[in-house]
């Protein structure tokens, strides 16, 4: 059995000793070389590493940037939620790109106003509609070359469901009727 730590030296807050609290990172693998992604849900950064037999060797990292996200919001992890801040929700590998997903946070004042009604404020139908309108999913689309663009919504209205290979990008549109079949959009991705 092999142990390591996918968190650099170089990763923000463990440079700084800073306790972010127990999150674990996304992790994916390019499906077509030895490339491998590791996303910390806390920072700004992406690191790349090379597959070498049992070792994970360091190949690179990049500072993640998009103008909808804000990263310097103060996150107090004993006490806040994870939705006042802009973490990472998914990683997709595919054969060149890597997409990241994050949710733009929760306005803090908004989600105080709700905690203020009570325990069960999550329950509160008018709380899953706050949700809706603020907390949105936006996107980071890389490779391992420091290359990236930010997406602030994708070309149609749905989830991404998967990235392959050959790069394209499967979303599943967000439909109000129950469809008996399954469709998917499909869209090759590029930074060209």
């Amino acid at each position: 059995m092999v142990n390591f730590s996918l968190y650099p030296e170089t990763w923000t807050p463990r440079r700084e000793r800073k306790w972010v609290g127990i999150a674990y990172p996304r992790v994916q693998v390019s499906k077509v070389n030895q490339v491998v992604a590791v996303l910390p849900n806390f920072g700004n950064q992406l690191f790349y590493y090379t597959l070498y037999g049992d070792s994970l060797q360091l190949l690179g990292e990049m500072e993640l940037v998009h103008p909808e996200r804000n990263d310097q919001i103060v996150f107090d992890v004993e006490r806040d939620d994870w939705s006042l801040y802009p973490s990472f929700g998914r990683l997709h590998g595919g054969g060149e790109y890597f997409l990241i997903e994050f949710n733009t946070p929760f306005p803090r004042a908004v989600y105080d106003s709700f905690r203020a009604k009570g325990e069960n404020f999550h329950m509160d139908p008018d709380f899953e509609e706050a949700r809706r309108t603020y907390v949105q999913t936006k996107y980071i689309l890389t490779d391992t070359r420091g290359n990236q663009a930010a997406l602030s919504e994708l070309p149609v209205s749905g989830t991404v469901h998967l990235l392959d290979a050959d790069d394209i990008l499967y979303i599943k549109p967000t439909t109000e009727t129950e469809l008996d079949y399954n469709l998917f959009y499909r869209y090759r991705v590029s930074m060209e």
